[in-house]
Formats: C-alpha cells, structure tokens, sequence
C-alpha cells in the first residue's frame, strides 16, 4: 500500500534531515555508514532480493536500459546541461 508523505528537507550536505511535512517527524537522516568509495572496482545488481520483498520485476532489458540513458545523455548535451 502506497503512503503519500511530503518530505520537507532541512540542512544541508551531511547535515540535512528529512521530515514528515505535516507531522515534523524526522524521517531521512544522512548515515557515513552507507557512503561507498567514490572508486568502484565492480558493480553487480541482483534483483532478487526486490522480487521476493516486493514482487518487483524489471520490465527493461540491459540493451533497452543502454538506449534510454544514451539517448537521455545525449538529450542533456543538446541543451547544454551536463546533469
């Protein structure tokens, strides 16, 4: 069951902190512990763990997934933007 929460983001870079908007509950906190090298030698997903917590599956292919951020880069060149 989906929840609609607004976030509201106070702080900023390592101290910024998200809240329920309507409740003021911290909700998003900014954890070091989950920082990962800026360097990665390899970099695998596997879905299963989504599957089996959340019936998700891809509907997009590796080859299709290639298309759509080429042409998303390309787009953003087009423009000027880099990100």
């Amino acid at each position: 069951k989906a929840v609609d929460i607004e976030i509201a983001w106070k702080g900023q870079d390592e101290d910024e902190v998200g809240y329920n908007a309507k409740t003021n509950d911290k909700l998003i906190v900014i954890d070091k512990a989950f920082y990962r090298p800026s360097e990665v030698e390899l970099l695998i997903g596997d879905a299963a763990k989504a599957k089996a917590h959340l019936g998700w599956e891809a509907t997009t292919n590796l080859e299709e997934l290639c298309a759509l951020m080429v042409k998303a880069d390309l787009e953003r060149n087009e423009i000027g933007a880099s990100f």
